[in-house]
C-alpha cells in the first residue's frame, strides 16, 4: 500500500476523508483518482529504504527519507534499565519455605532491611519459630523465621549488587551496546 505526503507531512496511508480544493470530501479511498489525490495536495512519499533497525532508523526529511545512525546508549539509558529491574524486583526461593517474590521499590528495600534487624534480634534471643509477617509483592502473607528473613534479604542485596555490577560493566564498554537491556547483560 503507498504511502502518501501532504505539505511534508510523515507518510501515511491515505485517510478515509479527503477535501478536494474546490470544498467537496470524498470519503472512499478505494475510488480515489489520482487527480482527486493530487488535488486534496497528496503526494506519493517515495519507499521506504532499506536499513538496519540494530544500528539505524528512518527519518522523513520532509521530502524524502533519510537512513540515521542509532545513536549508541548513554551511561543515563544504563542507569535507567538498572532502576527498572530493580524495581520490577525478583522471585526468591527460600530454603525451607518456597519462593517468595519480592517488589524492588525502596519502601519494600527499607521494609526488608527493618525486618532483617528484628530477625538478628530475635535470633540473639534464641527465637527459631516462624514469627516475623511478610507481605510479598503481590500480597501474598508469609510467617518467616529469622534465619529466613535474613536469608531472604541476603537474596534481595545480593540481586541489587549484582545490578549494580552489571550497570557498571556496560557503562565501561565503549561504545555501550545497542542492545543493552537484553537479560544476557543483566544475569
Amino acid at each position: 500500500m503507498p504511502l502518501y505526503t501532504r505539505a511534508g507531512s510523515v507518510p501515511a496511508p491515505l485517510p478515509y476523508r479527503i477535501i478536494l480544493a474546490d470544498g467537496r470530501s470524498r470519503t472512499d479511498p478505494a475510488t480515489f483518482t489520482a487527480p482527486e489525490i493530487a488535488d486534496a495536495g497528496y503526494v506519493e512519499a517515495p519507499a521506504k529504504p532499506s536499513f538496519d533497525p540494530d544500528a539505524e532508523y528512518l527519518d522523513w526529511t520532509g521530502s524524502d527519507w533519510a537512513v540515521e545512525s542509532q545513536p549508541y546508549p548513554s551511561a543515563e539509558d544504563v542507569n535507567r534499565e538498572r532502576d527498572r529491574r530493580t524495581l520490577a524486583g525478583k522471585t526468591f526461593t527460600v530454603t525451607g519455605y518456597g519462593d517468595i517474590p519480592v517488589a524492588g521499590d525502596a519502601t519494600s528495600q527499607l521494609n526488608l532491611l527493618a525486618l532483617k534487624d528484628t530477625a538478628r534480634d530475635l535470633k540473639a534471643a534464641n527465637v527459631t519459630a516462624a514469627v516475623i509477617p511478610y507481605r510479598d509483592a503481590v500480597n501474598g502473607q508469609h510467617q518467616l523465621t529469622a534465619d529466613q528473613i535474613i536469608e531472604l534479604v541476603d537474596a534481595g542485596k545480593a540481586q541489587v549488587q549484582l545490578l549494580y555490577s552489571k550497570s557498571w560493566a556496560l557503562k565501561a564498554m565503549d561504545p555501550i551496546p545497542r542492545d543493552f537491556t537484553d537479560d544476557s547483560y543483566w544475569t
